[in-house]
């Protein structure tokens, strides 16, 4: 089982990573970063906190299960769902006007 709070840390490190090694070709980098933050947007607002997802063959998602991070406790819940899906999205937006009113060398 996957746990989600983890997801959420572990997925946009890596796609930083991807994206900056793919900064050459401005759109591809940019689609990918608008689609990743409006996935895990939609993730936020969508999966269920109480019962884990199944999401590819056996692997599950429980966006409630607590996960220790640095010696630090991390649960997401309730009240904290609508603050995460809001800076998913207020990035993708960003990202969006970035792609667009930035110039291209």
């Amino acid at each position: 089982m996957i746990a989600g709070p983890l997801l959420l840390l572990i997925i946009p490190l890596a796609m930083a990573g991807i994206v900056y090694i793919l900064l050459r070709w401005a759109s591809l980098s940019a689609l990918l970063a608008i689609g990743t933050a409006l996935a895990l947007g939609v993730a936020v607002v969508a999966l269920p906190l109480d019962q884990p997802v199944r999401f590819w063959g056996d692997r599950q998602i429980a966006m409630g299960e607590p996960v220790t991070f640095f010696g630090r406790e991390l649960v997401l819940e309730q009240a904290d769902r609508v603050a995460m899906a809001f800076m998913f999205f207020t990035a993708a937006g960003l990202f969006i006007l970035a792609w667009r009113v930035a110039p291209h060398s």
